[in-house]
């Protein structure tokens, strides 16, 4: 006994010296500078374009609180997703981590919601690249005004100059540069409206015979336009 309690005790000092000699490997992971960049410039996004139309369909106070509500939920929803993935470590897409998710309930059950997923997220995908591949397209068609160029060529134009980078990215950090190009981008959407307000007075840009509401009067259509 005490041959293989000696045995087991040098057996486990020499692991030891082992791992203790292992190499540590470089975290192949994003900063946590570069992290935050993505996670900023994922959730304003164009967002930030259209806020104020939102805070002026329900009024500064009311629109104030929605955008609590929503950033609580928002935070709520990243830390059920977070949990499922600590859950089901093996999922690498949205699709797997349900099919991971759903493994104990019936097999139709599984199908259905696995499918539901991939539809709802490349739906919302074709959606985003839509509303995107207008923006660029408007935003070429202002810088160039003269030019007698149709929309459809200029969003073709914006989807060609974008297919190289999308094409040799692997991970969402392979190109840094433009997450803080998009960053700055962002917050020059804001900076830039707010000095020209400063400089010119509130007088001098609301339009005439418009109001500021703390609770603008509310519609079906206003709401659905404000969400």
């Amino acid at each position: 006994v005490d041959g293989n309690a000696s045995r087991a005790a040098g057996s486990a000092e020499a692991a030891k010296q082992g791992l203790e000699k292992r190499p540590t490997l470089a975290h192949a992971g994003n900063s946590a500078w570069l992290t935050a960049g993505i996670i900023i410039a994922d959730v304003v996004g164009a967002g930030v374009l259209s806020m104020p139309m939102a805070i002026a369909k329900f009024g500064w106070v009311l629109g104030g609180l929605l955008v609590v509500v929503l950033l609580a939920m928002n935070v709520h929803i990243s830390i059920v997703l977070w949990r499922c993935k600590m859950h089901c470590p093996e999922a690498t897409t949205y699709m797997e981590l349900m099919d991971s998710a759903f493994k104990q309930a019936p097999k139709s059950h599984r199908i259905f919601m696995k499918w539901i997923t991939g539809l709802s997220q490349y739906s919302f995908m074709i959606g985003v690249l839509g509303v995107y591949g207008l923006s660029w397209g408007k935003g070429f068609g202002m810088m160039a005004y003269e030019a007698r160029v149709c929309m459809p060529v200029l969003i073709l134009l914006g989807f060609a100059l974008l297919a190289p980078f999308h094409g040799s990215a692997r991970n969402m950090g392979s190109w840094q540069s433009l997450v803080w190009l998009n960053i700055l981008t962002l917050l020059g959407a804001v900076v830039i409206p707010l000095a020209y307000m400063m400089a010119e007075g509130q007088a001098s840009i609301m339009p005439e015979g418009s109001q500021v509401y703390a609770f603008a009067p509310l519609e079906v259509r206003q709401v659905f336009a404000g969400l």
